[in-house]
């Protein structure tokens, strides 16, 4: 699922936060939309697992979400944008105090 194996003896809930770009949140999400009762993996019908298939692939995971977060950090380089500045240097850039 996701180009990534999920492990089979965990509830799907957790077996889902393996796929890069779904959390603990977006997988109850997910099984919450498709009315799915959380059990371990390997004890799903294929009916349940081509249904979360298709549920997955609406959000936005590993590959495409990487490069979408490459293109917005390369976006803030080559403007010079302040948050940049301020990642480079390691320090915070959202307005925290630094001791």
């Amino acid at each position: 699922m996701g180009g990534k194996e999920i492990p089979d003896k965990k509830l799907v809930e957790y077996s889902l936060k393996y796929i890069h770009g779904i959390g603990h949140t977006t997988g109850r999400q997910i099984l919450r939309d498709l009315n799915m009762e959380n059990k371990i993996t390997k004890d799903q019908s294929k009916h349940e697992i081509i249904s979360l298939r298709d549920a997955v692939s609406k959000y936005l995971i590993d590959c495409q979400l990487r490069l979408s977060n490459g293109l917005a950090i390369k976006r803030l380089k080559e403007i010079q944008w302040y948050r940049w500045k301020r990642h480079i240097q390691g320090v915070p850039g959202r307005g925290q105090r630094t001791h």
